[in-house]
């Protein structure tokens, strides 16, 4: 080859090498603003995200307080219906006894009746006993006689109406005196 041959060769390659050079940095350069595009793109939505992650921990926040809010509300209102509900039973309890101490006196005063009933038939079979045995018994005597039994029987009355007044309802000794009431306020 020779020498001006070998110069333009030369020249070429530097032109060709100049070019690809220029080329390059152009590249490079516009590589360089895509990557820096990028960096602002990828800045940009790592701030928007974490402008999103902040507002969704401050909902998550709001949510968690307000949860707790209500939870703490609810074991109130439940420790409130679980004294309502002792209360209930309290005052279930205390009416079962009384009710109880009603139940014996009712059934006393039957048993008392029976006997009253009984005390009445005796004394009408003792008036008829009375009377058959003096078939000659006046008139008179008769009615004097029915009324001293009758006078007895009102006397051996007032004498049971007397023992049942003097007799308050039994009241169990466990049993309170007045009913409690506590007024329970609802949030």
């Amino acid at each position: 080859m020779e020498i001006g041959e070998c110069r333009s060769e030369s020249e070429n390659l530097e032109n060709t090498i100049a070019g690809l050079e220029t080329h390059w940095a152009k590249r490079t350069e516009e590589r360089n603003r895509y990557l820096q595009q990028l960096k602002r793109d990828h800045k940009q939505t790592i701030t928007n995200l974490k402008r999103k992650v902040a507002t969704l921990e401050d909902r998550a926040f709001e949510q968690a307080r307000t949860f707790e809010a209500e939870n703490r509300r609810c074991y109130d209102l439940l420790a409130q219906m679980e004294v309502e509900i002792q209360q209930w039973q309290n005052q279930h309890l205390q009416d079962s006894r009384v009710l109880k101490a009603r139940n014996d006196q009712i059934e006393r005063l039957h048993i008392e009746k029976r006997q009253t009933r009984d005390k009445i038939k005796t004394i009408a079979h003792a008036i008829i006993r009375r009377c058959l045995q003096c078939e000659d018994m006046t008139r008179t005597t008769f009615f004097s006689a029915v009324m001293i039994y009758v006078k007895q029987t009102m006397y051996e009355l007032e004498q049971l109406e007397r023992d049942l007044a003097s007799k308050p309802a039994a009241r169990p000794n466990d049993a309170p005196r007045a009913p409690i009431f506590k007024v329970l306020i609802y949030l």
